[in-house]
């Protein structure tokens, strides 16, 4: 069929036979016979019965299986033994208060003379640049045409929002003590000299205790709940090692339900799943 249909041609021979078979009938006849009205007409024996469980018998093997007893420890239900007071939260706050905390960043610019051969020649340019900038030009422009720095020059010298510890020391003492709109230099580094223009301020910053607590109340209670399951798996190792195979009696200690698997198999199965170690 799929060769007719994808065919750009159709020879005779070929349509004729697939109108024949679309239209062609067939008349069909048939005989049930239930298999029930022979049943009373069967008898078995001990031997047949003994020789069709031989011939069959892998279809009636059983899985090599073990009862196994065991107690759980559910880390989720510790939770229930947890309780959070609003002093522990602000005790856990300020343990943790550098995580929200926003260091002061400083968004700068500057126009980078590199030193070269002529380090007399470089201060000098580098003097230009500043007296240039310092009269009014456009800093920005000023950057593009006169900065060796192949990372900011084509932004106009835009160094971003960084923290202190982003610029190496001179460079960063000199931000840190500039106002916005102030234009500094030349200020020397392991670069060269930089004429530095700072643009803005964006002061340290903490989120509150009260802005945090919807993230800090589940943080500490599933720490608080991981320290008191440890604590019991702790007691259990313990208690299991003096019962010497008594598991009932560390059931009853630890105040946990001593669990059992009537049927567990190489193939896993029941509260331990599929697996084979």
């Amino acid at each position: 069929d799929r060769g007719l249909y994808n065919s750009a041609f159709v020879l005779p021979a070929e349509l004729k036979r697939q109108v024949a078979l679309r239209n062609e009938t067939r008349s069909l006849g048939w005989v049930a016979l239930p298999a029930a009205q022979f049943v009373d007409g069967v008898t078995l024996d001990d031997a047949a019965i003994l020789a069709y469980y031989e011939a069959n018998k892998q279809r009636y093997q059983y899985e090599e299986q073990a009862t196994v007893d065991f107690i759980e420890l559910d880390i989720d239900a510790f939770a229930a033994q947890v309780t959070i007071t609003d002093e522990q939260l602000r005790q856990y706050y300020d343990e943790n208060k550098a995580r929200y905390t926003q260091t002061g960043r400083r968004h700068a610019r500057h126009i980078l003379i590199e030193a070269g051969d002529d380090a007399a020649a470089s201060e000098a340019r580098a003097k230009r640049a500043h007296e240039r900038a310092s009269a009014g030009e456009d800093f920005a422009k000023l950057a593009l045409e006169l900065s060796d720095d192949p990372g900011s020059k084509e932004s106009g010298g835009d160094l971003g929002f960084a923290e202190r510890g982003d610029f190496v020391a001179p460079f960063a003492d000199a931000v840190w003590s500039m106002k916005p709109g102030e234009i500094r230099g030349p200020v020397k580094t392991e670069f060269g000299w930089h004429i530095i223009k700072l643009e803005g301020v964006a002061e340290e910053s903490v989120r509150s205790f009260d802005e945090v607590r919807a993230e800090l109340e589940p943080e500490l209670r599933r720490a608080q709940v991981e320290k008191v399951f440890g604590e019991a798996q702790e007691e259990l190792d313990t208690l299991a090692f003096e019962a010497s195979g008594d598991l009932a009696a560390v059931a009853a200690k630890m105040n946990l339900p001593l669990k059992r698997v009537e049927r567990y198999t190489r193939s896993g199965g029941a509260e331990f799943g599929a697996t084979p170690a």
